[in-house]
Formats: C-alpha cells, sequence, structure tokens
C-alpha cells in the first residue's frame, strides 16, 4: 500500500452507540493487530462473504484511521478473513425427536450431526 490517494475497499461493522461504521481489523499469529483492505470488491466478498459491509477509503484514509490504534501494518487482499467475534452469536437450540433434551446446533453446514 504504497499509493496514499489508492482507494481501497475496506471491510467494516456497524458501532454499537452511533449511527456509523467501524473499520474491522484483524490479528496476526503473533497477537498483533493489522489492518484489512481489498482492491477489489470480487476480492473481499470471496474472502468475507457476499454480506459483507465495506467503505471506499484511501490508503491514507485508512492509515489515518489505525495509527491511533497502534495498528502500522495493513494485510491487502487477504483470502480468508475469520469472522467478527465482537458481537458472539448465541447457539441455536433444537429440541431432540423426545422433545425432552435441548442441545445446541453447532454443526456447520455441510457436515453431518
Amino acid at each position: 500500500m504504497d499509493d496514499p490517494d489508492h482507494v481501497r475497499y475496506v471491510p467494516v461493522r456497524p458501532a454499537r452507540l452511533v449511527d456509523a461504521v467501524v473499520v474491522r481489523t484483524g490479528r496476526l499469529p503473533d497477537g498483533g493487530r493489522v489492518g484489512i483492505a481489498f482492491s477489489r470488491l470480487d476480492l473481499l466478498a470471496a474472502a468475507m462473504g457476499d454480506s459483507q459491509r465495506w467503505i471506499r477509503l484511501s490508503d491514507s484514509a485508512l492509515r489515518s484511521m489505525l495509527t491511533p490504534l497502534g495498528i502500522t501494518r495493513t494485510q491487502l487482499d487477504p483470502v480468508l478473513v475469520a469472522p467478527d467475534i465482537s458481537t458472539p452469536s448465541r447457539p441455536t437450540e433444537t429440541r431432540s425427536r423426545a422433545g425432552a433434551e435441548r442441545r445446541p446446533a453447532l454443526a456447520a453446514r455441510g457436515s453431518r450431526a
């Protein structure tokens, strides 16, 4: 990300208490935080899904948002991005055939429970 005026597709999530969005960040294997940006919208959708919200930001604007957070590195076009865990979802519950027992439905799509 050398060109400060180059525009990127940056994943965002809704802010909790205001009508705004928050730039999504990730973690490196060593635990350090990293910014996330994509050069093309189709690459963002492939890595994060079609429903991922995004905004367009220049490299310099993204850097100015991340620097106060202590984030100095941005990963461009990551192939896979883990789901946002800032708002964990609760497992859904299902009833057994007898109707007496409840268990969380945690099977992944396409797997056998």
